[in-house]
């Protein structure tokens, strides 16, 4: 089995000396902020949440073993908090400075000379314009006319700081309705990577493709949904078929994550000498659909189910297998305490004697695991509160992979994303 390598890193560093203030003016309070946007799993500087030194993702991944699925989560969301990061950075250092009002309805902050995500020195010339919506009041024959309180939308353009000549490229758009706390409410935004490497430059921006996302927010927790178009994490990389990361982080409580992908995974079966067979050839990319949550001052856990590829030929060597389950728990330390890989059936594919969830699952026997790093511990050793993924007969239920819903246990239900840039014609 092989390690899937989903996102990859910006090299781009942090915004030293420019956190953005509470704002006064309603425009700025109707910006988003990184805190607002950034996934989380544990909350630690795993998650990218503060400002890390430039890595690669290949350099992260090849940290994480293939079993270590906290590890592997929590690289995916670190490198996709590096390019919320990258936008919203300066959208903060554009807010702190202060704007200049075009119209009743219309702000513009900067142009400002700004580093991009964490970085020092500047590396680009950013612009913010953020517009109040107008609605139709009732009763006025559909004009437009008292301006819809709460409802915003802006845009983040940017130029490289080498073509101080060049246009100004949209990298960032969307909307949000205010919610109670500044920066905080129901929106979308959508990050275009191509237009911030063709503004910046490739040297600054490494990867393509686009950020698709929409969040809500109810007082300090946040819900969020992520959806990666044609993505790339660098020129020579494999382009990512599709990718959803989803989550949650309920104020001074638990988080959860889920991502999807599609990625290699597991190996065919090798061939079986005995029966002279020939080795089964690679029959593509797997679909995984990672999960992690997090309990502050208990601990957490992670589980994959590995689905597709090669994944059906396994049942030829260790029984009927529809997809595989990868399962670990944490204490509160982040020490791994039990981890465990097991071959599951749907009710269809293994008629009778289902367990719990309506499906079974087996522990992989130890003469096919590809490392013994996939079995450690014993299911007791977990101490974690709700359905417990460390146990076989109560595996992760199935989910959409391509399904923004929320995990169990979301303070909100975020809007579908957007299917492409949001609208900036403003």
């Amino acid at each position: 089995m092989t390690r899937t390598s989903m996102l990859a890193a910006l090299a781009i560093a942090g915004l030293a000396g420019c956190a953005a203030t509470e704002p006064l003016d309603p425009f700025a309070a109707a910006t988003p902020d990184v805190a607002g946007l950034v996934l989380e799993t544990t909350g630690d500087a795993a998650d990218g949440l503060a400002a890390p030194a430039a890595r690669s993702m290949a350099s992260l991944a090849a940290t994480c073993q293939p079993y270590e699925y906290l590890c592997n989560v929590q690289a995916a969301v670190s490198h996709l908090n590096g390019f919320v990061r990258m936008v919203l950075k300066p959208v903060e250092a554009l807010v702190a400075a202060g704007g200049a009002e075009v119209s009743p309805h219309l702000k513009v902050y900067g142009p400002l000379d700004l580093p991009a995500g964490d970085g020092a020195a500047p590396v680009g010339t950013f612009r913010l314009t953020v517009f109040h919506v107008g609605g139709l009041s009732s009763g006025s024959g559909g004009g437009t006319g008292a301006i819809e309180p709460g409802l915003y939308r802006w845009k983040l353009e940017a130029r490289g700081i080498r073509t101080p000549d060049a246009p100004f490229q949209v990298i960032m758009a969307g909307g949000l309705k205010r919610g109670e706390k500044a920066h905080r409410g129901r929106g979308t935004i959508g990050i275009d990577i191509d237009a911030a490497a063709a503004a910046l430059g490739s040297d600054v921006v490494r990867g393509s493709g686009k950020l698709l996302a929409s969040f809500a927010h109810v007082g300090g927790h946040k819900s969020l949904a992520y959806v990666l178009e044609d993505f790339r994490a660098t020129a020579d990389s494999e382009l990512v078929p599709f990718g959803v990361l989803v989550g949650h982080k309920n104020e001074g409580g638990p988080a959860r994550v889920r991502i999807a992908s599609l990625a290699e995974w597991v190996a065919p079966p090798p061939a079986d000498p005995a029966a002279a067979d020939p080795a089964a050839p690679d029959a593509g990319l797997e679909l995984l659909v990672s999960r992690a949550a997090w309990f502050p001052d208990v601990g957490g856990r992670a589980a994959v189910v590995v689905a597709g590829g090669d994944v059906p030929a396994w049942s030829e060597r260790v029984g009927p297998v529809d997809y595989f389950l990868g399962v670990s728990c944490y204490d509160k330390e982040k020490n791994e305490v039990y981890r465990d890989l097991f071959a599951c059936v749907r009710p269809s594919g293994f008629p009778g004697g289902m367990s719990q969830g309506g499906r079974s699952c087996q522990p992989v026997p130890d003469a096919w695991l590809p490392d013994p790093g996939f079995r450690t511990g014993v299911p007791s050793l977990c101490r974690l509160p709700g359905d417990d993924l460390c146990d076989d007969g109560n595996p992760p239920p199935d989910v959409s992979p391509t399904s923004p819903e929320p995990e169990p246990g979301a303070p909100a239900t975020p809007d579908v994303p957007p299917l492409s840039m949001p609208d900036h014609a403003f």
